[in-house]
């Protein structure tokens, strides 16, 4: 029995030890370590390169987006895949003309004469040479808002590109008078010469013998000359008529 209770006590003891070793290491709590978030480092750039400035904007400036308005869209003007232009487009297009399907007008003039064909769509432009009422011409561009026109003539054979007033151009024909006068600018005269003592010349209408007759003209009159062509002269003559001669019978 005394063996029993000596067991026994040894037995408490034993259990009372481990016990309180057993509480604490229940109570203690482990700290985990702190956590700190670290900016993540700048990029440098390669050696021998700077890196890019940043773009800013300046103090007081500000920026808005450039939008589209309801309904539109915003499309790159494009020229047509394959577009060619002729020459008489390629013309027209210059000097801000827009260029318009061929079609022919006439020149006219309330006093008759001769009508500029210029080199640049301006009063002060060089004339080419001028035009007898009644010449046809094609019209291949116009400027909007201006008087003027892009036309294409063609004076003895010779195809040019030139600029005419629209106030100088009619769409119908009233004239049979098909030459071309050049040099309007230069007024000179010549003096009447028969090709015989007794022969006539005669002041006609037209540019041709089988138009009508003004009157006859006196062996060394002189008449003024507003314009000519290969064979006739457009003259004034000191009675203030309008008409033509042939330049066979006069001489400078």
């Amino acid at each position: 029995m005394k063996r029993f209770v000596s067991i026994l006590a040894a037995l408490m003891l034993a259990i009372l030890a481990v016990v309180p070793m057993a509480s604490a290491e229940s109570t203690e709590t482990v700290e985990e370590p702190a956590y700190t978030e670290t900016a993540p480092e700048a990029e440098t750039p390669p050696v021998g390169e700077t890196a890019p400035e940043e773009e800013t904007v300046p103090a007081g400036v500000t920026y808005e987006e450039e939008t589209v308005p309801a309904g539109e869209t915003s499309e790159e003007e494009t020229v047509p895949l394959g577009q060619t232009y002729d020459e008489d487009e390629l013309f027209a297009l210059e000097n801000g003309f827009q260029a318009v399907e061929a079609y022919t007008m006439y020149v006219n003039s309330s006093n008759g004469l001769g009508v500029n064909v210029r080199v640049l769509p301006t009063k002060n432009s060089t004339s080419m040479y001028c035009l007898g009422v009644g010449f046809p011409v094609s019209v291949i561009g116009w400027m909007p808002g201006t008087d003027w026109m892009a036309v294409k003539t063609t004076v003895n054979g010779v195809t040019n590109y030139g600029y005419m007033m629209s106030k100088f151009l009619q769409s119908t024909d009233v004239s049979t008078q098909r030459q071309s006068f050049l040099t309007c600018q230069n007024v000179f005269t010549v003096t009447v010469r028969p090709s015989s003592a007794n022969g006539r010349v005669n002041l006609w209408a037209t540019a041709s013998k089988s138009g009508a007759e003004i009157r006859t003209l006196t062996k060394g009159e002189r008449l003024t000359v507003l314009a000519y062509s290969h064979a006739w002269y457009r003259v004034m003559d000191s009675q203030g008529n309008l008409g033509y001669v042939a330049k066979a019978y006069v001489k400078k």
